[in-house]
């Protein structure tokens, strides 16, 4: 009896260890369970499981149902292709036809939402067994504002060496020793290509004059980032010839994308010769209105004389007072003379010289 006591004792003291410790071990299942399942419910990014045999949705979480717009109801009666466009439905089969590894990285691909928009999206998934099927767990990051930011930057920086590389001005980017690190192809119109160009200081291409303008340009921008500084300076051409260009140059050493000074010049030799030009016909036409004001003022004096000679003929003259008269007609003729040869310089170009016809008869 005593033997049998004991025996029951054992098996109750055993069954009771027993299940402490089942329920120890089932609790901490269950709660390891629970961290899993809010890892997954709770990841703030989109993930969702799918039976990998029938494509249909098995479970996702909350983030999934906020990016993509529908609710779980909805999505349990859905499968995979539902939420790609038509256009990306081939590239899904082919991914789908092919032997997958346990973990993929399937890449970018695009998913419509249920207000039909698209995004931009990349794929990761892990083959697993999910409530006794084979199914895939997927995470997707939305790389939307990603895709759009790279394409506006694309586009910016097209636009950028667009104007760039057709601007008639030449652009350049030199360090703080003056060493040229950039040129735009409207450099070829020196004659050099950027090749030849690059790697080489300014101070070879520019006029010895005007090598010491430059340095002090760039000592003077070179502590000040964002600061302008305008110049003119002479550079040679690859044919040996002198240009004239007018330059501005911007301290850009601030900036990551271009740590150097920017240099955008013009050639401006062909302004310098029309100014020239311009000046000259100004000078031109002012000593034209001088000449005949001039013209003008000696018609206004001889014309009086000449015609008062012509009457002076008429009188009963000896011999010197003809003299005298030949003496001041000629003289008056030859300021007629001058004044027809300051003519071709007036402005107007058509001043007259008139003189009494009677007294042009009188020689």
């Amino acid at each position: 009896a005593a033997q049998t006591i004991k025996g029951f004792a054992f098996i109750l003291i055993t069954s009771i260890g027993l299940y402490f410790i089942v329920r120890n071990f089932y609790r901490s299942s269950k709660k390891n369970e629970a961290e899993y399942r809010k890892l997954f419910k709770d990841n703030p990014h989109p993930m969702w499981v799918y039976d990998l045999k029938t494509l249909r949705f098995l479970e996702m979480n909350e983030a999934f149902l906020d990016m993509y717009g529908y609710s779980h109801d909805e999505l349990m009666a859905m499968t995979l292709d539902d939420i790609h466009p038509q256009e990306e439905i081939y590239r899904l089969m082919e991914n789908l036809a092919e032997e997958r590894p346990t973990l993929q990285h399937s890449g970018e691909c695009r998913h419509r939402r249920k207000d039909c928009s698209v995004i931009e999206v990349h794929i990761d998934s892990h083959v697993l067994e999910f409530m006794g099927r084979s199914a895939v767990l997927v995470i997707a990051h939305d790389i939307t504002r990603r895709r759009e930011a790279e394409t506006k930057l694309r586009e910016s920086e097209i636009r950028f060496r667009s104007l760039i590389e057709r601007s008639s001005d030449g652009v350049s980017i030199i360090d703080e020793e003056g060493r040229i690190v950039y040129m735009s192809p409207a450099v070829a119109r020196m004659g050099y290509s950027a090749e030849e160009v690059q790697g080489s200081t300014a101070f070879d291409i520019v006029h010895p004059d005007d090598v010491p303008k430059l340095k002090k340009a760039l000592e003077t921008i070179s502590g000040m980032p964002g600061s302008l500084h305008n110049f003119q300076m002479r550079f040679r051409h690859r044919d040996g010839s002198w240009h004239d260009s007018e330059s501005v140059v911007f301290n850009a050493m601030n900036v990551p994308e271009i740590r150097g000074i920017v240099v955008n010049s013009r050639d401006i030799t062909e302004k310098k010769k029309l100014e020239s030009q311009f000046l000259r016909a100004q000078r031109m036409e002012s000593i034209g209105t001088l000449a005949g004001g001039i013209a003008h003022d000696l018609n206004n004096v001889l014309s009086p004389i000449l015609l008062s000679l012509g009457m002076s003929r008429r009188m009963n003259l000896d011999e010197t007072g003809r003299t005298i008269v030949d003496t001041i007609e000629a003289s008056a003729r030859r300021g007629v003379a001058c004044a027809i040869d300051l003519t071709p310089l007036s402005a107007s170009r058509q001043i007259a010289i008139r003189a009494n016809p009677s007294s042009m008869a009188l020689r």
